[in-house]
């Protein structure tokens, strides 16, 4: 429900959108993640909602992770953590 309130149709991994990405016919330039904490902040919430029963995270939460856990995490992303993990992935391709 998360994913179609904020507008998300699809959710890949890195191997299978490289895969289809090729399949297609680009040849990918840059790929890794984004929102290393991200990651770990969607996890939380899931664990939470399997006991609490809450289906979607209120807006003051969200506007709290935007304004405070965000930046941290794209901080964190530019020093590395990008390869590591993150709740998105960041794909350039051309043709």
């Amino acid at each position: 429900k998360l994913d179609e309130m904020v507008g998300h149709y699809r959710r890949y991994e890195i191997k299978k959108i490289k895969s289809l990405c090729k399949k297609a016919g680009f040849n990918i330039v840059k790929i890794h993640y984004a929102d290393f904490l991200g990651f770990f902040t969607t996890l939380i919430w899931k664990l939470f909602n399997i006991f609490m029963k809450k289906s979607l995270p209120s807006k003051s939460s969200l506007i709290f992770y935007d304004k405070y856990i965000f930046p941290l995490s794209r901080l964190m992303d530019k020093v590395g953590f990008r390869f590591l993990i993150g709740k998105n992935i960041i794909l350039v391709a051309k043709k």
